[in-house]
């Protein structure tokens, strides 16, 4: 614990060598949970932050990142990553693109910061997070980069305004596609679980679940596991529960499923 101090002040080095072998050695120290608090108490979360204008392809904003997700799953240090303006700078390295490793730790930070923690769902959003975290969808990046994606999405959900400005960035259309077309269980599952969430007593998503012909697919998911099949059931309740045409949608579903059935 006692060298995290000296290794702070070298993420300010002017050597760009001297940097990334502090950025390298803090993502290491992350490890260790205990080091967790040691870092954002000797102040190291900020440096961390500022490295990350290096951008995508820069080795100390991949190491600096890769240091910045473990340290965002703890309490405190989600708060002083947000007072740090740590929200923009990620969102800003999600968009620049460039390598696969820093945009899936960038948005895994958010999956983190994210986690019961309202103000930095708000803050996501108001960074322009939600528009960066769909677009990853929307491109069809590697699994690994999506479900931290899906992930910062099913976190941030639960606020009212985050279900609007996801259904606003077009997030429920490719969250649907990933529920049919997942090659794992746990992609889809995430999906299903966005999904969910943003249904919740928001009746205008759940027409566009309609739109995107959610609602026979999550039908289809009712007899997968029990994890899933329980998301896909919670969807589907709310649906129901929201009335309207997207309900009249499930009551539908519902008859069709019936039919088969005495059909079988």
């Amino acid at each position: 614990v006692g060298g995290i101090e000296p290794l702070v002040v070298l993420l300010g080095s002017s050597s760009s060598d001297t940097v990334e072998y502090a950025a390298g050695a803090m993502q290491n120290l992350t490890k260790n949970e205990v080091n967790r608090d040691a870092i954002r108490e000797a102040g190291g979360i900020p440096p961390l932050i500022s490295l990350l204008s290096f951008g995508a392809n820069a080795t100390a904003a991949r190491f600096a990142v890769g240091a910045l997700w473990p340290l965002a799953n703890v309490t405190a240090n989600k708060d002083a990553i947000r007072e740090a303006d740590g929200m923009p700078a990620l969102v800003k390295l999600i968009k620049s693109g460039g390598c696969e490793e820093t945009v899936r730790c960038a948005a895994g930070v958010l999956w983190s910061l994210g986690y019961n923690n309202e103000p930095n769902q708000d803050a996501i959003r108001e960074a322009g997070g939600i528009d960066a975290l769909v677009q990853l969808l929307k491109d069809k990046r590697s699994d690994e980069i999506v479900k931290c994606a899906v992930g910062a999405l099913t976190n941030i959900s639960p606020l009212r305004d985050n279900q609007d400005a996801i259904r606003l960035a077009g997030g429920i259309p490719p969250l649907v596609t990933l529920v049919k077309c997942a090659q794992t269980t746990m992609l889809q599952r995430l999906a299903v679980g966005a999904l969910r969430n943003l249904v919740i007593e928001n009746g205008a998503n759940g027409d566009a679940l309609v739109a995107a012909e959610g609602v026979p697919v999550l039908f289809g998911l009712l007899q997968s596991d029990a994890e899933t099949a329980t998301f896909a059931a919670g969807a589907l309740r709310s649906v129901l529960l929201n009335g309207g045409r997207a309900g009249t949608a499930v009551v539908a579903a519902m008859a069709d499923a019936a039919d088969q059935g005495k059909g079988n």
